[in-house]
């Protein structure tokens, strides 16, 4: 209401002058009518009331005479301003954003063959290119097509601005289009662009599409928006906003959001062999066990898929299943023998299907698995000669990969001990320089302050700190075998609490009903443990712990596992639902497993020790393996073996040279998978002389290994390195197919267009022309205070008119 008049521009050229008159003090519009309405009755009603003159056709003139002073008057009351705006015009904008997250490195196989056809027409390439583009490539294919004549159309309009996103959005900076009559300086302009996305990598680890497009919108806030057009596969891994939200306020300004959907809207078929776990040191002439994981997408009903392991480029395994539809993962399991000592490459493979794009991932990148020729010392402690220890010991001094003493408490002390064939038997457990020697510890149903028949004591002092030191320095292993007299509930107080995976209950009791025996129950990490792997068969497996294992009568009842334990089974009837059976943890460089019954020996019926050896053979070996690729002197690891891209690797340093330790940083090396080597600095870890630890974020994927350079203080055999992979995050992966349905949303929600990348050059024509007036300068003048004498003396002469009206008129 506060502008009342507008002229148009005084002058043409840019920038353009624009005036415009409005009052200061004007009140609302009901006021304003109100007081027209009381100003015209007012001097009406004056008139009106007023003696009759002969002359009455002089009173309507001067009802209008009294009228116009008022209104006069009034809007002088009202301070009238006159507004000078000097401002330069612009065009709108239109954003063009593309999605650069991992998803869009895909390569897609339309099934529509019509529908490849007018897209390959589109991009200006056959079918055989437009099969080996991704959908990135597609993209800038269809932007540089015709040195970028679609980017000069929308530049025709309104101005362009690219932007990248994933799970957040980038402006590429020096991409802006704009129009100009300069042919050289568009051509420059759209070869900048085309170079800058040329340079655009799919890298992002998610999608956020509606959150980046929220934040698109925030940065353009200033800027009239023609358009946005979204080149994405559609599919939403992130992020807190729904992209048709965003959408649905854009719609409300009038704003259209072109979704072009890139990537095939059909499951995409592929097969891909992935997780091959095998251990990375085992002893010759050993049993080799390993597994992988076959996994199919876009497939709605199973189909034959051959999967085969291959060490050294000799195949040892080969297994047709079948996999898709329901099953959308396959587990397989393999074994065999190596004799030869040496270092070897392990690696599978799956058979491809005909309909596949992407071949790379049927196979995986080899592992190495180093064999020693070596035996696995164990020492083995036990209270009394239960009925586990009478056939694990036997079942133990029998393997020939194992170099076993076993040293019974209660035994009398003329008693020959137990041990393997050729090993001297104990009398007494082994000093602390013997002991430390040990590969795996195990400790069965005996009291920490046991003694001998003679009253000498069992452990001496210092020596379940020496086990702790094992464990903890050496990397060696401790298994803990439950027993209704002292294990693990008089552990709890000792220098072992902290190495057993699970919390003991002080003063708790062992548990079981013996009138009905139980099974344990694996839980989804024990379904998949190498560890209780006793058939090769997973369906077998899991039968046999469920229904053909012979059950258990006694467990032990422990508090808790510990948060970073790995939990295995559990009691399926305990009041603790949660109550652990089989648990371990890393405990420093070595690791613990605990077992939480002692009755395995009931597995022995009808098959001997098939099950209860094969049991404890696979703990043992996994105990004790750790110790093999120990250093002596500069061990190096990482929290876990496999990594999404972009995710942090925490690498971790123990310098066991006294010097070394000291140093308040490390330099460790890491070969990346592009042949590159890259140095990282660990620091020192306060509290704790001699580790050092530092983080990394991989961007490749494939294959790291860190490792120290050797020197002067250590050698290259004293240095441990440490392999690992990095790969595409699952969330950009496990689902490729385009979105369709969310992209239609986006666009009806905004009153825009969903199309495929074969209409794209309809949107030209679909833009309007928006034009955007930047003010420049201001100046504003109070009209009263600047020509007061004038309308005073209008003011005077119309008062002065009326007077001589009344007296002609003899109202006087």
């Amino acid at each position: 209401m506060n502008e009342l008049f507008s002229f148009l521009p005084l002058a043409q050229q840019a920038p353009k002058l624009y005036t415009r008159i409005r009052f200061d003090q004007l009140p609302e519009g009901w006021v304003v009518f109100l007081i027209g309405i009381l100003i015209v009755a007012f001097a009406t009603a004056c008139y009106l009331l007023e003696r009759k003159s002969p002359r009455r056709w002089l009173k309507p003139f001067l009802t209008l005479c009294r009228i116009v002073i008022l209104f006069l008057v009034v809007l002088i009351l009202f301070r009238p301003m006159e507004s000078r705006e000097l401002r330069d015009e612009k065009l709108g904008y239109v954003a063009i954003a593309i999605d650069v997250s991992r998803s869009m490195e895909f390569k897609d196989r339309e099934r529509d063959e019509a529908l490849r056809a007018r897209i390959g027409e589109a991009l200006g390439v056959d079918e055989g290119e437009l099969l080996d583009l991704t959908r990135l490539d597609r993209i800038r294919t269809f932007l540089r097509k015709d040195q970028g004549s679609f980017l000069r159309e929308l530049a025709a309009k309104n101005r362009v601005r690219f932007f990248t996103f994933s799970s957040t959005r980038q402006r590429m900076s020096k991409a802006d289009l704009s129009r100009t009559e300069d042919e050289d300086q568009t051509r420059t302009e759209i070869a900048t662009a085309l170079a800058e996305l040329d340079a655009l990598a799919a890298e992002g680890s998610s999608t956020a599409i509606g959150d980046s497009l929220q934040r698109i919108v925030s940065d353009m806030r200033n800027e009239q928006l023609a358009g946005i057009i979204l080149l994405t596969d559609g599919r939403r891994t992130s992020g807190n906003v729904l992209a048709s939200a965003v959408a649905a306020r854009l719609g409300r300004k009038e704003v259209k959001v072109f979704a072009v959907g890139v990537g095939d809207a059909e499951p995409r078929r592929d097969l891909a062999v992935d997780d091959l776990r095998a251990p990375d040191v085992t002893l010759a002439g050993d049993v080799l066990a390993g597994s992988l994981v076959v996994r199919a997408q876009g497939y709605e009903e199973r189909r034959e898929a051959t999967v085969r392991v291959f060490l050294e480029g000799t195949k040892i395994f080969e297994e047709t299943g079948s996999v898709g539809g329901d099953a959308p993962e396959w587990q397989v399991s393999f074994a065999t023998k190596v004799s030869r000592p040496g270092e070897y490459m392990l690696r599978a493979e799956v058979s491809a299907d005909p309909d596949e794009q992407d071949l790379e991932n049927n196979k995986t990148k080899p592992r190495r698995v180093r064999v020693i020729d070596e035996r696995i010392r164990v020492l083995y402690v036990e209270g009394y000669p239960r009925w586990e220890y009478r056939y694990l010991k036997n079942a133990l001094v029998r393997d020939k990969h194992m170099e076993v003493q076993c040293l019974l408490v209660s035994a009398d002390p003329e008693f020959i001990q137990e041990s393997t064939s050729g090993v001297v038997p104990l009398r007494r457990l082994p000093p602390k320089e013997e002991l430390l020697k040990y590969h795996v510890v195990i400790l069965g149903d005996v009291k920490p302050e046991a003694r001998h028949r003679n009253g000498e004591p069992v452990f001496y002092d210092g020596a379940l700190e020496t086990i702790r030191e094992l464990v903890k320095e050496r990397a060696g292993g401790l298994l803990m075998i439950s027993g209704a007299l002292a294990n693990p509930r008089l552990y709890g107080t000792t220098p072992l609490k902290d190495v057993l995976p699970i919390e003991v209950e002080e003063g708790g009791f062992s548990g079981g009903d013996f009138r009905r025996d139980f099974h344990p129950r694996l839980t989804r990490e024990g379904l998949t443990s190498p560890l209780l792997k006793l058939e090769r068969n997973d369906e077998r497996n899991r039968i046999l712990w469920e229904e053909k294992l012979r059950g258990f009568y006694w467990y032990a009842e422990v508090k808790r596992a510990k948060p970073a334990a790995h939990v295995l089974a559990v009691h399926p009837r305990a009041r603790n639902k949660t109550a652990p059976l089989f648990a371990w943890h890393r405990f420093g460089a070595g690791t613990c497993f605990w077992l939480g019954v002692d009755e395995t020996w009931r597995w022995r019926a009808e098959v001997g020790d098939k099950y209860p050896y094969r049991f404890y053979g696979q703990i043992l070996r996994f105990l004790s393996l750790q110790s093999f690729t120990r250093s002596k002197r500069f061990y190096i690891t990482t929290d876990k073996r496999n990594y999404d891209v972009g995710t942090k690797v925490r690498v971790t340093a123990e310098v066991r040279d006294e010097q070394a330790a000291k140093a308040p940083k490390q330099e460790v090396l890491i070969d990346l998978p592009n042949g590159q080597t890259q140095p990282l600095i660990l620091t020192a870890v306060k509290g704790e002389p001699g580790n050092f630890t530092a983080t990394f974020k991989p961007v490749q994927t494939g294959g790291y290994k860190v490792y120290a350079e050797p020197g002067e203080r250590f050698g290259a055999n004293e240095i441990a390195s440490r392999e690992f992979d990095v790969t595409l995050p699952r969330l950009e992966t496990q689902e490729p197919r385009m979105d369709e349905a969310a992209l239609k949303r986006v666009a009806s929600e905004s009153g825009g267009r969903y199309m495929r990348l074969d209409g794209l050059s309809e949107i030209p024509d679909e833009l309007v022309e928006l034009r955007q007036r930047i003010l420049v300068s201001k100046k504003e003048k109070n009209l009263w205070e600047e020509h007061r004498w004038w309308v005073f003396a209008l003011l005077f002469g119309i008062l002065l008119l009326e007077w001589l009206g009344r007296r002609a008129a003899r109202l006087l």
